[in-house]
């Protein structure tokens, strides 16, 4: 055994191999200045004793510190376990470039990174689908009272028979005055009538115990049911019903149900009655245009109403007189 070499030893300047690589363990250790019997700890020790005193001026001790690095590899064994595992690595069944293992632990700490650039993707295909090859909604119906609509024959119809590129028909069903047992979806329907109101639409779609609550989205259209009634038969003119009612009553209903306050101060044309709906009863007409009534104690209706949200009036109204005028060809497209 050769002695301990004190821990004042210099590195020399001129490097103990040519080729550091080559270095044998025993030649590690005396460049280290130990003897070849020191435990873990003492080795451990006398390198970090060597790194500070050179790293001080790392640029000029850049081959020193080289040295010292390559013998402490070898001396602690830590050279010998990195080459059997290079070599375990290498004859390994490898997938660009890395093992099962490695593809094991790179997931396991940059899983979130895939997750999000997927989620991005998603979202930039989303867009890139909206705005580019998806038409922009050109009519925007919203169906709210008690019934499914449970095909889309009216957007159908709008896009074939109609001028319309894009219609969409967004439905909720709710029962507004609690008369009736709900359910989830009724629950829910109350939520989403809410939110398909609260933003532009252009036609909205009712019953007739849903109609009056919902009131103040309307705007008349007594214009409008003389113009679908201009050259109608008797018999058809009895298929359609036109729905009168006032601001006041209005007040005086969701104020006796609870939903609002008493509102005192109303105006002559508040107390004023107009037509707000256009109202069909026919129960085949109405399943016939995609619509089941969910009432236990009401007739199945639907009344077709003129948002007053809406940013092309003209053309809501177009779409509501080709409707009921047309009626009576979903029955010829149900059958």
């Amino acid at each position: 055994m050769t002695d301990k070499v004190s821990p004042s030893s210099e590195i020399s300047d001129k490097p103990i191999l040519s080729e550091p690589t080559s270095m044998t363990q025993t030649e590690a250790f005396r460049l280290l200045g130990l003897s070849e019997d020191v435990d873990v700890y003492e080795l451990d020790q006398r390198y970090w004793q060597l790194i500070k005193r050179y790293r001080g001026d790392p640029d000029a001790n850049c081959e020193k510190l080289a040295m010292i690095n390559e013998a402490y590899e070898i001396a602690s064994g830590k050279r010998c376990e990195k080459n059997q595992k290079e070599e375990i690595r290498q004859s390994s069944f490898q997938i660009f470039g890395k093992t099962k293992k490695e593809w094991s632990v790179h997931f396991y700490y940059s899983w979130w990174k895939y997750i999000l650039t997927l989620l991005m993707v998603v979202v930039v295909a989303f867009l890139i689908k909206h705005y580019f090859f998806t038409p922009r909604i050109d009519l925007n119906v919203v169906a709210v009272g008690h019934f499914e609509k449970y095909n889309n024959r009216i957007e159908d119809f709008a896009k074939q028979e109609l001028t319309f590129l894009n219609p969409a028909v967004f439905s909720a069903n709710l029962i507004v005055d609690n008369s009736e047992p709900g359910d989830e979806t009724t629950m829910y329907g109350n939520l989403a009538a809410a939110a398909f109101l609260s933003v532009k639409n252009d036609v909205i779609i009712t019953d007739e115990r849903t109609f009056p609550f919902f009131l103040l989205n309307f705007d008349p259209i007594d214009d409008l049911y003389q113009s679908v009634s201009e050259g109608m038969t008797e018999e058809e003119l009895a298929g359609i019903q036109p729905l009168w009612y006032s601001k006041s009553e209005h007040y005086e209903l969701t104020y006796q149900y609870g939903f609002a306050d008493k509102v005192e101060n109303e105006t002559d044309e508040d107390r004023q009655s107009f037509i707000y709906g256009i109202m069909i009863t026919d129960p085949v007409l109405i399943e016939s245009m995609g619509f089941q009534n969910r009432w236990e104690s009401y007739p199945s209706t639907l009344v077709f109403c003129l948002s007053s949200n809406s940013k092309d009036k003209e053309k809501a109204a177009q779409f509501i007189r080709d409707i009921l005028i047309r009626r009576t060809e979903f029955l010829e497209i149900s059958n």
